[in-house]
């Protein structure tokens, strides 16, 4: 029961007048019961009573907003706005109404004036917030809210937006600054949770929840907005798993439809379908007209459900929203893809078309469909009219040329060169004798471009198998108004000739390279050899089977050379080998992965694609926003691939096929997953690099999917378990070890490694009773001396001058034995003394204490993995430098061992480095097992260091370092 501030007073009208209060307890009783019909007609007979009693204005004014009569309201709530006790929420509900009734001006200046009254309250902020939005462009929201904060008025719902006007303009310290000042103290009053929670959410739009997730820690009260998001929170960081356990938590307690959609939303990232038509229909049960819970439910349906049961569906749907043009979208599909029942899908058309009578896509649809039924006349009307309202439309150009093609008028490639001229393309021909436009006879006459010294453009093709499509898309390439242009085409182990026949074509043309891969692994791992020697500025791709305009490369270099982009895709339609365009849910024309073109600089940051069967250039697309930012990769929608639509395409047949039901199965599972990837290189600094070959995949994706073998799977043991059970077998076991494991004696690898012709250090004295050792008077003033046996630096002393470098403690003859005498470690192992000259870092680094320790981690000649270590400190282990390298010499920019982090600072590689690598390779090969080479680069060049056959004890590393180095090891010593 709602309370009014009048509820037992008693006015003089009442006294005198009974029909007065018997009217105003029906109006009351009646308005209680939300029964406004019966309560509106007592309240007119209280203003004919008194026209200027405030309650009855009051609840009028109330009950002709909740019955959407705002126009009605507003004089009645305008006549309220007089000094008094009530005016400020008079006000408030002044300028509701008038929002409400679109004329927003008059309620935005309502509130401004409430702003300098300091009268305004936070319904009347977000009133603002909302009336600003509708009313004006963002620039002139943005001054509002600026010259707002230039006034002496203060509120944190200004700060908030402050915050976002700041954080959209990479004003990153200021936008610091007024978060710090609006979550602490600020006179003597703190932000409310519910502020908090308004800020939260503004960092959530404005991609900061790193930040968003600090502020969400410190309010108490778990409310179901704090859950939702909280949700949100973790969805935007990629925690999925914990996003859906805050969810269920939630849920478990109690049905909230804020959180319920959270959960929705979540489960649709998750890709599970299932769960999100569950959460939809929940949410319907409580408010059969919600849209998005309608929208959802269908969306979900379509990707799992069976046709009767999406159908089921529809019919409800339609049943609580008559208008729900997506409703009849669904409908269209499966009478156009399922049933091909034309007059199904005609009679969905029209009942768009009557909601909305300019729908494009109902209009192509509708053209497609009387096609079909052979209504030509019907056909032309319709072309007519869709042109009228869409002049400038690809779809319905294309869809236009369909029609003339099957209608046999002979205008389908005229309505293509519409559509091409449109985007500044020169326009085609057909060879064909009846003007087929199936990729073989497609002809442009464009001429070269006028430009040169253009940057070269490596484009990328692969190959399977040789058929008639081959130099087409050859051609197509070869064929650019861009001439400056190396097409590598590379063959992915073709059973037939077709390798040859590239070598073949490849000695007459200068600008194609034909290359082979040593094991067929799909288009994309192909397609990464190929990056891997490509000499272009840009990197573009092309498909073996499709026709592409001769200014593709053209264009795309226009649209992104000296700009900020960092890629450009153009737009497809697929066409069959009968000259039929291929149409499909929204249309025809789709974004064309395959068109991608980057910047070489894009590969040098992400890397290489996915080792995957199918899908991994949408992944490696949206790896380059996940690293760049969104706008970082151009759309240009220009329709420059020509594709070859067959059977036998991975998307447009099999089992990894795209339908009219797009992305299902394996293909959803894998977007789910790598867009959680995505947001943790967003938002939480995880490398986007991966690598080729992929050992050690950041994100899981269906076992089908996967291509390659040399990658890591759950199966497998981790690189720690390898060296735990050698650390047992060697040292441990009562059967000795293999020959390699005496080399692990410090002495013993030395006098094998300098038998072997390698460099070692000097040995100035060795012997098993430490007492006996030199003095150090006797000794040079810089030396090394170690035990043969043990893996802790601080058993090293590297003296000058008596002064330990590394600790800058000095020692004497008495220290030493003292120190060492009493090491329980060295008690037990009894190890020989050994006292070795103390080498000198190489010239260029001379600065530095002691030379760097280059560790190879070899699995006999091959390397996998390069350590190097500037120890500064046996004292500050923070002061040590780590990096780690890959094999191709790539910088890690992830933590191998989980206590070492990845150093900012770029590491120079030594003048030595070949003779480095060469010698290591030649110790690795004959070791022919697992083994960790240390060499030093120092002023006489690569010097040997020691063997280490189990590295930290098998013990620190990183989960992804785990499972890398485990992909190398075979057999029980690594080889």
């Amino acid at each position: 029961m709602v309370r009014w501030r009048f509820w037992k007073s008693n006015s003089l009208t009442t006294i005198i007048n009974p029909n007065f209060k018997h009217s105003r307890d029906e109006a009351r009783r009646h308005y209680n019961e939300k029964n406004y019909d019966l309560a509106e007609p007592f309240l007119h007979k209280l203003l004919e009573i008194d026209g200027t009693d405030e309650w009855t204005l009051d609840v009028l004014s109330r009950l002709l907003m909740n019955t959407g009569r705002h126009e009605e309201a507003i004089p009645l709530l305008e006549s309220l706005c007089l000094p008094g006790p009530d005016l400020s929420a008079y006000r408030h509900r002044l300028a509701r109404s008038l929002q409400n009734a679109d004329r927003i001006d008059e309620s935005i200046d309502i509130l401004k004036d409430m702003i300098f009254q300091s009268e305004i309250e936070d319904e009347g902020w977000e009133l603002l917030s909302r009336g600003l939005k509708k009313q004006f462009k963002q620039d002139r929201v943005d001054l509002f809210w600026k010259e707002l904060a230039e006034s002496d008025v203060s509120s944190p719902h200004i700060d908030i937006e402050m915050i976002r006007i700041d954080l959209q303009a990479s004003e990153l310290t200021a936008a610091a600054h007024r978060i710090q000042r609006v979550t602490m103290l600020a006179d003597d009053i703190q932000l409310s949770d519910k502020w908090k929670l308004k800020l939260v959410n503004v960092l959530l739009d404005e991609n900061a929840p790193l930040i968003a997730n600090q502020i969400i820690q410190g309010i108490p009260e778990k409310t179901p907005e704090y859950t939702k998001t909280l949700i949100k929170i973790k969805r935007a960081l990629g925690d999925n798993d914990g996003a859906m356990e805050t969810a269920l938590a939630a849920l478990g307690e109690k049905t909230d439809h804020g959180v319920m959609f959270a959960a929705l939303r979540l489960a649709w990232d998750l890709g599970s379908m299932e769960d999100v038509v569950t959460y939809s229909e929940q949410i319907i049960v409580d408010k059969p007209r919600q849209r998005v819970a309608h929208r959802f439910r269908l969306r979900a349906l379509v990707k799992i459900g069976d046709v009767e049961r999406i159908e089921s569906a529809v019919n409800a749907t339609l049943e609580s929203l008559p208008d729900f043009i997506e409703a009849h979208r669904v409908m269209i599909d499966i009478g156009f893809h399922e049933f091909e029942d034309w007059s199904f899908v005609i009679g969905h058309c029209k009942a768009i078309l009557e909601i909305e009578p300019t729908d494009r896509r109902a209009l192509c649809h509708l053209i497609h469909s009387q096609l079909r039924l052979g209504n030509f006349d019907e056909v032309n009307n319709l072309i007519s009219k869709s042109t009228e309202i869409h002049p400038d439309n690809d779809e319905v150009d294309l869809t236009s040329a369909q029609a003339f093609w099957k209608m046999e008028s002979g205008d389908h490639i005229q309505r293509i060169n519409r559509m091409l001229a449109r985007h500044e393309l020169t326009s085609i021909h057909s060879v064909a004798d009846n003007q087929n436009i199936s990729v073989e006879n497609l002809r442009c006459d464009a001429p070269p471009s006028p430009l040169t010294n253009q940057p070269l453009v490596t484009v990328i093709m692969t190959v399977y198998g040789r058929d008639e499509y081959l130099d087409v898309a050859i051609r197509s390439i070869l064929d650019q108004t861009h001439q400056n242009i190396e097409l590598i085409v590379v063959d992915d182990c073709s059973p037939d000739g077709a390798f040859e026949y590239l070598k073949e074509r490849a000695s007459s043309e200068p600008r194609l390279k034909a290359m082979q891969v040593e094991k067929n692994g799909g288009t994309y791992c192909a397609k990464n050899s190929a990056i891997s020697v490509a000499r272009g500025e840009y990197i573009a791709f092309m498909d073996s089977d499709d026709w592409t305009h001769p200014q593709r490369i053209e264009r795309q270099l226009s649209a992104i050379q000296a700009t900020p982009y960092r890629a450009v895709c153009h737009s497809y339609f697929r066409v069959n080998e009968f000259g039929d365009i291929f149409y499909k849910g929204v249309g025809a024309i789709r974004l064309a992965c395959i068109s991608l073109f980057a910047k070489r600089s894009v590969f040098e940051k992400i890397g290489f694609f996915d080792s995957m069967r199918v899908g991994a250039d949408t992944e490696f697309i949206e790896r380059i926003k996940a690293t760049f930012g969104d706008d970082s990769v151009l759309h240009d929608p220009i329709p420059s691939m020509f594709m070859l639509n067959h059977s036998t395409s991975l998307t447009g047949g099999g089992r990894f096929q795209i339908s009219w039901r797009s992305i299902t199965g394996p293909r959803l599972e894998h977007h789910s997953s790598f867009k959680a990837w995505h947001k943790k290189i967003r938002h939480q600094d995880w490398t986007p690099y991966v690598a080729h070959p992929l050992r050690v995949r950041p994100y899981e994706i269906p076992a089908e999917m996967i291509s390659g073998d040399i990658h890591w799977t759950k199966e497998m043991p981790l690189f720690s378990e390898y060296i735990q059970n050698r650390n047992e077998r060697w040292w441990s076991s009562s059967q000795s070890a293999p020959w390699q494991g005496q080399l692990s004696e410090k002495s013993a690898g030395l006098l094998w490694v300098k038998q072997q012709g390698i460099q070692t250090p000097e040995i100035l004295w060795s012997g098993d009773n430490l007492s006996e050792m030199p003095s150090l008077s006797d000794l040079p003033d810089r030396v090394v001396i170690k035990p043969s046996k043990g893996f802790s630096a601080n058993n090293v002393l590297c003296l000058d001058n008596r002064v330990n470098v590394l600790d800058d403690i000095v020692w004497t003859d008495d220290r030493i034995q003292q120190q060492f005498s009493s090491d329980e470690f060295l008690k037990r192992v009894k190890p020989t003394w050994m006292v070795e000259e103390f080498l000198r870092p190489e010239s260029w680094s001379e600065d530095e204490k002691i030379p760097r320790d280059w560790k190879f981690y070899c699995f006999g000649e091959e390397i996998a993995l390069i350590h190097v270590v500037l120890r500064n400190s046996t004292v500050d282990k923070y002061a040590n430098v780590h990096h780690y390298f890959s094999p191709d010499l790539r910088q890690f920019q992830r933590r191998i061992c989980n206590s070492r982090p990845v150093p900012d600072d770029p590491l120079f590689f030594p003048q030595c480095w070949d003779e480095m690598v060469k010698k290591v390779k030649m110790l690795g090969k004959k070791l022919g097992c697992f083994m960790r080479i240390d060499m030093y680069a120092t002023d006489k060049g690569p010097v040997f260091g020691e063997f280490t056959p189990t590295p930290e004890g098998g013990e620190g590393f990183t989960e992804w370092a785990d499972r890398y180095l485990a992909t190398f090891w075979e057999g029980e010593e690594g080889v």
